[in-house]
């Protein structure tokens, strides 16, 4: 469910289908600095679209594959959607590892508390991401970064779209100031009945 009306507001919901069949869904919210069309949205596909194939694909299993990318305009309701099929797999034919096993970006804001701090959370694990220790490599966590920072601020034609933190309480998206990655595995929570229209 969309957050609710906010001024020049996106959030990009960007899915994926996992080794075992299971959907997971990477939900980010933005704040532009002017309203969305459909040739930002277009700009705000291909920023993620590059971001995976450019940072994440080689480190991702060739088990999992890149779906959608789906931009949603907060700025007023109804909102208008902009919807981009993709089918792009990873480039990792190492084994995998189970599907709840997940890399997090924590991400930082000048806010405090709830409405101040949020996470992504990168599933398509294969075992080559971890070190003997059981730790996360220095590549695989250099590729995660590396793919947060290319899609923390995206432009076209003038317009800025900066990653932030949506508050429910403060009915605002607050901006990211500061990405952080620990160098451990966690698990990501599933959610049934995800489902791809």
């Amino acid at each position: 469910m969309p957050p609710p009306t906010i001024a020049d507001g996106v959030q990009v919901t960007v899915t994926y289908r996992l080794q075992n069949g299971d959907v997971a869904q990477n939900v980010l919210n933005y704040q532009g600095s002017d309203s969305l069309d459909a040739a930002g949205a277009s700009a705000i596909n291909d920023a993620f679209d590059t971001a995976y194939s450019t940072d994440l694909r080689g480190v991702i299993s060739n088990d999992v594959t890149f779906l959608r990318v789906r931009v949603t305009d907060l700025s007023f309701a109804p909102y208008t959607e902009y919807v981009y099929d993709h089918s792009t797999a990873g480039n990792n034919t190492n084994a995998n590892l189970p599907t709840q096993v997940a890399a997090v970006v924590s991400l930082h804001t000048g806010i405090g508390g709830r409405s101040g701090r949020g996470r992504i959370y990168i599933g398509g694990m294969t075992v080559d991401a971890l070190a003997d220790q059981g730790t996360l490599t220095n590549t695989y966590r250099t590729a995660v970064l590396a793919w947060a920072t290319d899609v923390s601020v995206i432009t076209h034609s003038g317009v800025t779209w900066q990653l932030g933190v949506f508050s429910r309480k403060l009915v605002e998206i607050n901006p990211v100031t500061l990405f952080t990655m620990d160098n451990r595995a966690d698990t990501q929570r599933r959610r049934a009945n995800i489902r791809i229209p």
